[in-house]
């Protein structure tokens, strides 16, 4: 489905956005305001009372911290099809700074080779060309932890700062394939070609824009960076903002996205693409409510969410959030009930995709999984089809990744930040047998 811009949508003959002024003659305004707006104000307050309600039922067992999307990179988006007339709006979101309070850098970077051994790992750095003294460091056994099946390596601060970006690129390339090394799995990142701009700005000392391009590294058109222990160990000694240098390097891409409801908008139709998990008897009223108002309404997507992706969209974990609640967690639980754990062995979630879901090969719908991985089949992103390109998803399980929406070309350049050079990212949607 091809996207418009807002001015485009107007220049094709479709009513503006913005509310028109309101042109009645004085009895028909009288009418309006005596009979038509006092049904409004008890159904908005029915409506808000029950979301209120029920949002509150939800915040109580959460500590999950909602997100500001912060300056747009772009102008809001139109899409028609079977969803409606929806605007998507890109932006920003920044971790919030009471998920940096308790944050405290570790001692020294963590890495773990599963099925290597220290042979083949300092076989790695030789093979990436790092320099004799590099290799005589890396040779000493007290930095090695030898353990069934792996090996861990705990490398000094001048090593790791030692490494070109061509050699942080092949080595941790490496490290996002395990689940250990979470940072390389899931590293802070933005478009090389944006670089110079973002890093402009006054919270980057000209220390920290050293660092960052220091430890940065290249995947494709974008610059990752898993060091921030390190960074922030490193700038905390020089007295640097850094609570305000990690809120910017935690950016990432979202889009939020609103449907406009008007008087001719067929509410019937759209709830038959939204309808899904029984949400129709809840959602249908107070949107057929809106299309009643003479001007139509932009609504809240959350109106078309059911409550486990309401109450997470756009916030960051809480304390309280288990390891491995990523993306196929997420899919997995959208329209869940109760919440499901997310299983120690990932081969759990391939035997529940074969059990109740069924492959999809053309024109997607809400609620379907999108499942993008290797051509061995390893998932590498996961998340749920929402409408046009729009995919709710968080892409891993630091502290640094809120559940969000985004595009789908936004998430599988993502997914390409674990592939190997010269794998194809393959996409996959699967549709439960019962929804």
């Amino acid at each position: 489905m091809g996207r418009i811009s807002m001015q485009q949508s107007r220049d094709k003959g479709q009513p503006s956005l913005r509310p028109g002024a309101l042109r009645f003659k004085a009895s028909r305004g009288m009418v309006l305001l005596l009979v038509v707006l006092p049904a409004v104000i008890v159904f908005g307050a029915g409506y808000f009372g029950f979301w209120f309600r029920k949002s509150h039922a939800l915040a109580a067992a959460s500590s999950h911290t909602v997100a500001i999307g912060q300056h747009g990179p772009g102008p809001a988006l139109l899409s028609a099809g079977p969803w409606g007339l929806l605007e998507a709006q890109p932006t920003f979101l920044r971790i919030p700074d009471e998920c940096l309070q308790n944050f405290k850098p570790s001692a020294a970077p963590r890495w773990v080779f599963r099925g290597y051994s220290t042979s083949q790992v300092l076989s790695l750095f030789r093979s990436v060309g790092v320099s004799a003294d590099t290799l005589a460091s890396l040779s000493n056994p007290d930095l090695w932890q030898v353990e069934e099946q792996q090996v861990v390596l705990l490398p000094s601060p001048a090593v790791v700062l030692g490494l070109t970006p061509a050699q942080r690129g092949v080595v941790y390339t490496v490290l996002a394939q395990f689940p250990e090394n979470t940072m390389q799995r899931a590293p802070f990142f933005w478009r090389t070609k944006d670089e110079a701009e973002w890093l402009a700005q006054p919270v980057f000392t000209e220390q920290a824009r050293t660092l960052v391009r220091r430890l940065a590294y290249p995947k494709g058109e974008l610059s990752l960076l898993a060091d921030v222990e390190l960074l922030a160990g490193a700038l905390s000694a020089s007295g640097a903002d850094v609570a305000g240098i990690l809120k910017e390097l935690s950016r990432k891409p979202a889009i939020l996205p609103r449907l406009q409801i008007r008087p001719d908008t067929d509410v019937a139709a759209m709830m038959r693409y939204w309808g899904g998990a029984g949400l129709t008897k809840v959602m249908q009223p107070a949107l057929e409510a809106v299309s009643r108002i003479p001007q139509g309404r932009m609504v809240s997507f959350l109106a078309v969410l059911p409550p486990f992706a309401r109450q997470r969209l756009n916030t960051y974990p809480g304390s309280t959030d288990d390891d491995g609640r990523d993306g196929i967690w997420s899919a997995m639980n959208f329209f869940a009930d109760s919440v499901q754990p997310a299983p120690v062995d990932p081969v759990q979630w391939k035997n529940r995709l074969k059990a109740d879901y069924f492959p999809v090969f053309s024109d997607p719908r809400y609620g379907d999984i999108l499942v993008i991985s290797r051509p061995s089949g390893e998932v590498l992103q996961a998340g749920v089809y929402l409408a046009d390109d729009l995919v709710f998803t968080r892409v891993g399980t630091t502290r640094w990744e809120p559940w969000t929406i985004m595009t789908l070309a936004d998430l599988t350049e993502v997914s390409g930040i674990r592939a190997l050079n010269g794998e194809r990212p393959v996409i996959s949607y699967y549709r439960n047998r019962i929804l």
